[in-house]
C-alpha cells in the first residue's frame, strides 16, 4: 500500500492542532474576563482624557479669542466704524438697506462693498491669526469663519463673505452683548463644508463701554479629531459625541447623521454613570462601550457632552499579555512533541528529497545525462521518474532553442538597426523639407527681403531634433527676425550669412532647456550641416535680391532719360516743320511782290534772298 507524502503530514500535524486547540479554548476561556475588565478601564481612561483634551481646546479658544480682543487694531477698527455711523443721518435706513443688497447677491458674488470688508486692515489680521497660523500649526482648517461687528450690529471686518450684513437681530450676538460671551451647539456651516461651534465674546472700550462683538466660527472635527488620533488605541475604534440634555449625536468617526437622536439606542441605554463601561450589540456586532462625561467649564455648565469610546469585541480579546503567559507552558510541551513527530516524519521525507535536489543542481550546471535513482513509492519517488522523461525530452529540443535564440538575437538586430535607420531617415526629412521650404519660399514668391528672411526663421524650429524647444533668429545688416518663442539662452548654434565674402549677419538656434551632449553641444553634426546651408543660401538670396534691386533701379533710371530725349527730340522736330511752313509762305509772298514791281515797269534792285537759302 502507498502512503502519499500528504497523508503522511495531515497525520502528524492532526496531533498538533488538536492538542493547541484545546490549550487556545482554555486560554480564551481564562482571559477573556480580565480582557474585558483590562480594557474597558482603559477605555475609560481614554474618553476622559480625550474630554480633557477637547476641555483645553474650548478653554484655549475663547482665551485666544478674549486675548484678541484686547488689541489696539481691533479696537481702533470699531471704533472708527461706530464714529462713522454715529455721523450718519439715518443708521438704520443705511443698514437695512446694505443688509437687503448683501442677502440679495448670489451666493457665489463677493460685491465691492463686501470686498471692501474683507480686505480692510483689520481683516487681513483676523486671517492671519485665525485662519492661516492654525492652518500651519495643525495641517487644516481650526477656525472657518471670523468676523467682527460694530455696536449696530453691522459686519466691520470679516475673513470671508457672511450670509448676512447684520448681526443685532441674532440670537448670540445679543447674548454676548448681555452677557460676555456665547457658545452655541454645533451646527452644519455650508460656507466650511464642516461641523462647527460658534464662539462670541462682547468687546468694550477702556471705559467698559460696550463697541461691539468678536465671532469665531471653529471647527469641531478640528477639536474632536486631534483628541482622537492622540488617544486611539485600536483599529476598530469608533468616537461618538453626543448632548446629554437632548440626547443628540453631534459627531461620531464614521458616517452619521447630525443631531440623531440616540435615546433608543441600547448603548446610550446603559449609560447611567458619570463614567464607566459595559458590552452592547450594534450593527449585528458586540462591543466594548466605555464613556465619560464633559459637564462643561466655566459658566457654560449647560455644556453636558458624553463623550462614548466603542471597541469591536473580536479585535480587543485576541491574545495579550494574559493569554501568552498561559500559552506560555503549554507551548514548550508542545514545542517538545512537535520535535518528535517531526524527527520521525522528516526522516521518510528529506532523504529522497536532499537525494532530488542534488541531482537538480547538477543538472542546473548543464550535465544533461543526470539520471535519478530514488525507488520510494510516494510522489517523490514518481516525481523523479517524471524528471528522468523531462530530461530526455529536454536534450532533444535544446539544439533547436538553441538555433531559435540565435534566430531571435539576430531578428533584434536587425530591428534595432532599422529603428535606428528611420529615425534618422526622418531627421534628414525634416532638414530638406527647411531647405526646401526657404528655396520655395524665394522662387514661388516676389516678397521683400524681410518677409523672406522672417518666413525662413520659421521654417527651422521644426527640422532640428527637439522642435519643442528650439527657438530661433536671423540678424541682417541690423535687423532682427525672430520666431515667436525666441529667448537668447546659452545652447546656442550659429552660422554667417556672407555677401560678396563679408559678414552680412548671421543665423541663429537656441534650445530652450539642456540636453545631452551630441556632436556640437547639445545639436547634431546634421544640424550644424543644415545651419551653414541655410547661410550660405540665405547669403546668395540676399546678393540676389540686392542686385535686383540695383537692377531696378538702373531700368528706372534709363526709362525716364528716354522719356526725357524723346520729348526733346519731338520739340526739335515740331520747330523745323513750322519754320518750312513759314518760308513757303515768305517765298509766295515774295514772288507776288516782284510780279507787281515788274507789272508797274520797275525793275527789282536786289535779287530774291530765298534763293540763297534755297541752294543750301
Amino acid at each position: 500500500m502507498q502512503i502519499t507524502i500528504g497523508k503522511k503530514l495531515i497525520f502528524g500535524y492532526l496531533i498538533v492542532v488538536l492538542l493547541m486547540t484545546v490549550l487556545a479554548l482554555y486560554a480564551v476561556r481564562v482571559s477573556q474576563r480580565s480582557l474585558e475588565e483590562s480594557v474597558g478601564k482603559n477605555s475609560v481612561f481614554l474618553a476622559g482624557e480625550m474630554l480633557k483634551r477637547i476641555d483645553r481646546d474650548l478653554r484655549a479658544i475663547f482665551e485666544d479669542i478674549k486675548i484678541y480682543t484686547l488689541g489696539f487694531l481691533v479696537n481702533n477698527t470699531i471704533s472708527r466704524s461706530n464714529q462713522a455711523f454715529e455721523n450718519m443721518e439715518d443708521v438704520q435706513e443705511y443698514i437695512k438697506q446694505k443688509d437687503a443688497e448683501w442677502v440679495a447677491a448670489p451666493k457665489e458674488e463677493i460685491t465691492p462693498f463686501m470686498q471692501q470688508l474683507i480686505n480692510n486692515e483689520l481683516s487681513h489680521q483676523l486671517r492671519q491669526e485665525f485662519i492661516q497660523f492654525w492652518e500651519r500649526q495643525r495641517g487644516r482648517t481650526h477656525f472657518t469663519e471670523v468676523f467682527v461687528t460694530n455696536k449696530y450690529g453691522a459686519n466691520a471686518a470679516q475673513t470671508g463673505k457672511t450670509s448676512d450684513y447684520y448681526q443685532a437681530d441674532e440670537e448670540w450676538w445679543q447674548i454676548s452683548r448681555r452677557e460676555g460671551f456665547y457658545m452655541g451647539h454645533v451646527e452644519y456651516d455650508e460656507r466650511a463644508r464642516a461641523f462647527a461651534i460658534p464662539f462670541t465674546v462682547r468687546l468694550d472700550d477702556e471705559q467698559g463701554n460696550f463697541i461691539g462683538t468678536i465671532k469665531a466660527v471653529v471647527s469641531i472635527m478640528s477639536i474632536i479629531r486631534e483628541a482622537e488620533i492622540a488617544t486611539r488605541m485600536y483599529e476598530t475604534t469608533d468616537i461618538k459625541l453626543i448632548c446629554q440634555q437632548h440626547k443628540k449625536l453631534i459627531y461620531a468617526t464614521g458616517a452619521f447623521k447630525l443631531l440623531e437622536d440616540v435615546s433608543g439606542k441600547e448603548f446610550f441605554k446603559k449609560i447611567t454613570e458619570e463614567e464607566g463601561f459595559f458590552i452592547a450589540e450594534e450593527g449585528k456586532k458586540k462591543k466594548l462601550f466605555s464613556y465619560a462625561q464633559l459637564k462643561g467649564f466655566g459658566r457654560l455648565e449647560g455644556l453636558e457632552w458624553i463623550l462614548v469610546v466603542g471597541h469591536d469585541v473580536q479585535e480587543i480579546l485576541k491574545p495579550a499579555f494574559v493569554l501568552r503567559n498561559s500559552l506560555m507552558a503549554a507551548s514548550l510541551v508542545l514545542i517538545a512533541l512537535g520535535i518528535i513527530v517531526a524527527f520521525f516524519m522528516s526522516r521518510s521525507i528529506t532523504k529522497p528529497i536532499a537525494e532530488l535536489a542534488k541531482g537538480v543542481e547538477i543538472i542546473g550546471k548543464g550535465d544533461l545525462e543526470h539520471r535519478f535513482e530514488i525507488k520510494t513509492r510516494d510522489e517523490i519517488g514518481g516525481l523523479a521518474n517524471t524528471f528522468n522523461k523531462m530530461m530526455a525530452d529536454l536534450k532533444n529540443v535544446t539544439a533547436s532553442r538553441d538555433e531559435l535564440n540565435k534566430e531571435i538575437g539576430e531578428r533584434k538586430q536587425a530591428e534595432e538597426a532599422l529603428r535606428e535607420r528611420t529615425y534618422n531617415l526622418g531627421e534628414r526629412v525634416k532638414e530638406l523639407n527647411c531647405l526646401y521650404g526657404v528655396s520655395k519660399l524665394v522662387v514661388e514668391s516676389d516678397r521683400p527681403l524681410d518677409e523672406v528672411f522672417q518666413g525662413a526663421v520659421n521654417l527651422i524650429p521644426p527640422s532640428w531634433q527637439y522642435p519643442v524647444i528650439t527657438c530661433g533668429r536671423i540678424v541682417f545688416e541690423g535687423q532682427e527676425f525672430r520666431t515667436d518663442n525666441f529667448i537668447e539662452t546659452e545652447w546656442k548654434q550659429s552660422a554667417d550669412i556672407l555677401i560678396s565674402g563679408e559678414k552680412a549677419g548671421a543665423v541663429e538656434m537656441y534650445y530652450l532647456e539642456e540636453k545631452p551632449e551630441a556632436d556640437e553641444g547639445p545639436f547634431l553634426k546634421e544640424e550644424r550641416d543644415v545651419i551653414d546651408t541655410l547661410g550660405r543660401q540665405l547669403g546668395a538670396i540676399a546678393q540676389r535680391k540686392q542686385a535686383e534691386e540695383e537692377l531696378k533701379k538702373h531700368r528706372a533710371n534709363l526709362e525716364e532719360t528716354v522719356r526725357e530725349r524723346t520729348t526733346e527730340l519731338q520739340k526739335m522736330v515740331n520747330l523745323m516743320a513750322g519754320r518750312e511752313v513759314r518760308m513757303a509762305e515768305l517765298k509766295e509772298t515774295i514772288k507776288k511782290l516782284r510780279a507787281q514791281v515788274e507789272s508797274a515797269g520797275m525793275t527789282p534792285m536786289a535779287d530774291d534772298p530765298l534763293k540763297e537759302i534755297d541752294k543750301k
